[in-house]
């Protein structure tokens, strides 16, 4: 084993993963590491991006491989929050809508005005480093706005959120205005007030 990968598997031993550039400033060239993925040294989980462990399978591996601004959204944040049970067969990432869709097995793209995409947005930090997410009320109101859930879960999901106590009513009022969604949300939220 050379010294250039010697530093490769150093600093992969220290970090989650290991981006091109990076891989450059140590000194490994693209040949290289191509020839250890090869090998198997090391795991190529996305363009650019290397790791020792195999490919991706966690929703936060999936969005720090990503170097355009996204965020986790649709059932991958219900689920993250804990409001619904529905198992999505893929991660579920939300893009401003200049960008074009993610084509990458385990993906499903949610695109978004820049306007609309900006509302909700927060940090969460992992070991793959700080991501973004949509906080709770705007992964609510996505729920209720799109068709990826049938409405009985998307009551359930409603009614997770009103018993949730990090809930934020003031930012659901506020989003769901800018959003445009305001008498669909009122609508739900009168028929659970009605069925408790």
């Amino acid at each position: 084993m050379g010294k250039k990968s010697e530093s490769v598997i150093k600093y992969l031993k220290r970090h989650p993963m290991l981006m091109g550039q990076k891989a450059r400033e140590l000194g490994a060239s693209r040949h290289e590491l191509k020839l250890w993925t090869d090998q198997g040294k090391i795991h190529r989980i996305a363009s650019g991006a290397y790791s020792l462990t195999a490919p991706l399978d966690t929703p936060e591996e999936i969005i720090a491989t990503i170097k355009s601004p996204c965020a986790l959204a649709g059932l991958t944040a219900l689920i993250h929050y804990g409001y619904t049970n529905v198992i999505p067969q893929k991660t579920w990432i939300l893009v401003p809508l200049p960008r074009p869709r993610i084509f990458r097995r385990g993906v499903e793209t949610m695109r978004q005005n820049p306007g609309v995409y900006k509302i909700g947005l927060t940090t969460t930090h992992t070991k793959w480093g700080p991501i973004q997410i949509i906080d709770r009320e705007k992964a609510v109101l996505d729920a209720i706005r799109g068709r990826f859930l049938d409405g009985e879960e998307k009551f359930r999901v409603l009614k997770r959120w009103r018993k949730d106590p990090k809930k934020n009513r003031t930012n659901l009022t506020r989003y769901s205005k800018l959003m445009r969604v305001n008498k669909d949300i009122f609508n739900w939220l009168a028929f659970l007030v009605a069925d408790e």
